[in-house]
């Protein structure tokens, strides 16, 4: 079976998109045989915005491959809560295809073991972020690859806090509506109460 067959891209993209751990350790040993450097690094990339973009064009002047692991649906639930991720893995891993800097992506599925991506690889450079992960695990993953370079967030918003400002905002006006409607209801009735007392005192 076909390992994109549920991915309708591009041929000329799916070429680029690896689901099989053994299949990528095939293209990093022939990009290794060129001599190539490479980087790699993971993430969600959902609700991708200038960050992610900044942050990817970064790794790619680290080397001259970069290799993207993009986590799966069910694996940000797990990590994430059942509200994430807000865009699927289909139209994650398409548009980090259509980004000229990254050269191939692949699928970390949640039945995945743990660091078996980089296991794979063997980056010569491993990008990350302080959030990714601890400073006992980076020491750790020098054992995988040779460097690890962390950068500070490329964005002033993180995904996290953008989603948060897309729920919140809508909820915090509905409730200054809903004031304004109470005052306005309380000043009819207010209105309302004066007429009756008149009427009764006539």
């Amino acid at each position: 079976m076909n390992q994109n067959s549920n991915f309708n891209f591009d041929p000329e993209l799916s070429v680029r998109f690896i689901q099989d751990h053994a299949k990528l350790g095939e293209i990093v040993q022939a990009c290794r045989m060129l001599g190539k450097r490479i980087v790699l690094t993971s993430g969600t990339f959902d609700l991708v915005h200038i960050g992610h973009a900044r942050y990817l064009k970064r790794g790619k002047k680290l080397g001259e491959v970069l290799i993207v692991g993009v986590d799966d649906d069910k694996k940000v639930r797990e990590r994430k809560g059942l509200h994430r991720p807000i865009v699927p893995q289909e139209e994650r891993v398409e548009f980090l295809l259509h980004l000229p800097y990254v050269d191939y992506v692949f699928l970390k599925r949640l039945q995945h073991q743990h660091w078996a991506l980089i296991k794979t690889v063997r980056p010569d450079v491993l990008l990350a972020t302080k959030e990714t992960y601890t400073k006992t695990e980076l020491r750790k993953l020098k054992r995988h690859c040779r460097k690890v370079v962390v950068l500070e967030p490329q964005a002033t918003a993180t995904t996290s806090a953008r989603i948060r400002d897309m729920l919140i905002r809508p909820v915090q006006e509905l409730l200054e509506h809903l004031e304004e409607t109470k005052e306005r209801m309380n000043q009819d009735l207010t209105n309302v109460q004066k007429i009756v007392r008149n009427i009764t005192r006539r």
